[in-house]
């Protein structure tokens, strides 16, 4: 466990063990011993489409600087969305987490629940179902928003279920550890909560 309460990465081919700012140096490392120009602390405000199918896509930055490229790869990243619910905060990191894929074995055997529908909540669901107990997808929307190869993936899985149409209004703990959630039914008005506890 990382200073930040953070599981360490520990999925990489040849790397048994980083954290994420290691493996972003070592990563630059990496490209700097090719011809590549890396340039930091830039933003992006325009992408500008070829002229033509010959043409070069262009990329206008903050500073007024044109970037001019046969090829664009956006790579924007992926950052951890708050449900902004009451216990999310006092939690974190004691059973709050947002990053499956590494603090995933943190969980294993115990009962869980995936906040989200959409590709990142489906997949980590797929990615959980091997090693928890139990996985609770919540879903605010009246459908789950996941491309259909991910649904039909999620739907045959053991030892999870899931609920649409479901807000999530507290995440609830004790002993400074989380052991649940609690929801309302959108349609009906029911609250319901899902609990975390060893399975």
């Amino acid at each position: 466990m990382y200073a930040d309460g953070c599981a360490p990465c520990t999925y990489f081919i040849s790397v048994l063990e980083t954290d994420g700012p290691k493996f972003a140096a070592a990563l630059e490392q990496h490209a700097k011993q090719y011809d590549v120009e890396i340039l930091n602390l830039q933003r992006a405000e325009q992408l500008i489409p070829a002229a033509d199918n010959n043409g070069l896509v262009g990329i206008r930055l903050a500073n007024g600087a044109l970037l001019e490229s046969k090829t664009v790869i956006l790579s924007s990243g992926a950052r951890w969305r708050e449900v902004n619910v009451p216990g999310e905060k006092d939690y974190r990191n004691k059973g709050v987490a947002y990053r499956s894929h590494c603090d995933g074995p943190l969980f294993k055997g115990k009962r869980v629940a995936v906040i989200g529908g959409g590709n990142s909540g489906v997949e980590a669901v797929i990615g959980l179902a091997g090693l928890v107990g139990h996985v609770t997808l919540i879903e605010f929307g009246e459908q789950l928003r996941a491309d259909a190869v991910l649904v039909s993936k999620l739907k045959s899985l053991p030892k999870f279920v899931f609920h649409t149409q479901v807000q999530t209004t507290e995440i609830t703990g004790a002993d400074g550890k989380v052991n649940g959630l609690s929801y309302t039914d959108r349609a009906s008005g029911a609250a319901g909560t899902s609990s975390s506890k060893a399975g």
